[in-house]
């Protein structure tokens, strides 16, 4: 349980297990379409999914539809608890669902010390048709504001991972920062007058009459290159910390997850590279000394990498014919490119 909570709710405490109540809001939800079918109202252009999953409780992940403070008025939701007709009640209603669900590994590895617990955890592939993708989405959470800068930081995160990335990366960060995107990281403290912590991207929500949440983001945008034609993993997660209560969630904004084609260094500098195939090697001038090179198939499948120390080199390799997608990274940049092997 939480300690020393100073604030309390003007509404009696309730812990609700994962149960369904129905309260008429301005917000609707629904959680009865399947996941491969509830995928669809998050999916815009220039990108297919597969192999959609969702681990959590069995209402914590609908579409919701409406009026309301968080900026989109459809789209996905998925949290902690519950993510009917509750969250739509005043922000005076305390919200808090306990599914008695474990965490998840990549959360506790970002939270360090402490456990996660209810999880929710969205996952798909993905393919894109140009080199950026991105979708949009709010980070809302009923910590907000008591416990900003205590050990309750109920996290989230975005992970990426497939070809020409190391690992998983966290891609739900502050605008042009390498800040991730938490309650501690964003609010303007316990009382919610300060001191501002990135509060730009702040909404205190406590006296709201529309979302039951006391605090969440304004809308931001997650985004990363990556090599079109080629099979991404996406991993959407969001958990308790410390305890299995006060919920937390993410509202993803209906069809916003798209590929946008952007201009690139290597394409508005193409002097500072050459990358083709000659015969059966792949010959590269990085114009740096130093370099590393992977190339991978259609499927994404990695069959080639090495490190180079000299800036030009021909890599021998003994691949089919087809298309490629070779990412060189280099201490400057990383260029991504589709190379046809004849």
């Amino acid at each position: 349980m939480h300690q020393n909570y100073s604030v309390m709710k003007l509404s009696i405490t309730i812990l609700f297990m994962c149960i369904s109540i129905n309260v008429s809001a301005q917000l609707t939800f629904d959680t009865s379409k399947p996941i491969d079918t509830l995928i669809q109202d998050f999916v815009g252009i220039g990108v297919t999914v597969s192999n959609v999953t969702f681990t959590g409780g069995n209402l914590s992940i609908g579409s919701f539809n409406g009026s309301s403070s968080i900026g989109s008025s459809q789209g996905i939701v998925f949290t902690t608890g519950r993510i009917d007709s509750l969250i739509a009640t005043p922000a005076a209603t305390f919200l808090s669902t306990s599914c008695n669900l474990s965490g998840d590994q990549d959360l506790n590895a970002i939270v360090g010390s402490g456990l996660t617990y209810d999880a929710a955890v969205l996952e798909f592939d993905f393919v894109a048709t140009n080199n950026t993708f991105l979708f949009d989405y709010v980070f809302a959470s009923e910590e907000y504001n008591e416990f900003a800068g205590s050990a309750f930081n109920d996290v989230f995160a975005f992970f990426i991972s497939g070809p020409g990335i190391s690992g998983k990366q966290n891609i739900a960060l502050l605008p042009s920062t390498s800040i991730p995107v938490s309650i501690n990281n964003v609010n303007n403290g316990a009382t919610g007058s300060g001191p501002c912590v990135n509060c730009s991207y702040y909404h205190d929500n406590y006296n709201d009459t529309t979302l039951a949440f006391d605090g969440f983001t304004t809308p931001l945008t997650a985004t990363y290159s990556i090599v079109p034609g080629l099979t991404y993993h996406l991993k959407l997660a969001v958990a308790d910390v410390a305890d299995g209560i006060f919920d937390t969630g993410v509202f993803l904004q209906k069809y916003s997850l798209r590929s946008v084609s952007t201009t690139s260094i290597a394409e508005t500098k193409p002097q500072l590279m050459e990358m083709y195939f000659r015969d059966d090697a792949l010959y590269v001038d990085s114009k740096s000394s130093v370099f590393h090179v992977a190339v991978y198939n259609i499927t994404g499948q990695s069959v080639f990498e090495a490190q180079s120390n000299h800036g030009l080199e021909l890599f021998e390799m003994n691949i089919p014919s087809g298309v490629y997608a070779v990412v060189l990274e280099t201490p400057e940049t990383i260029v991504n490119r589709k190379i046809v092997k004849q």
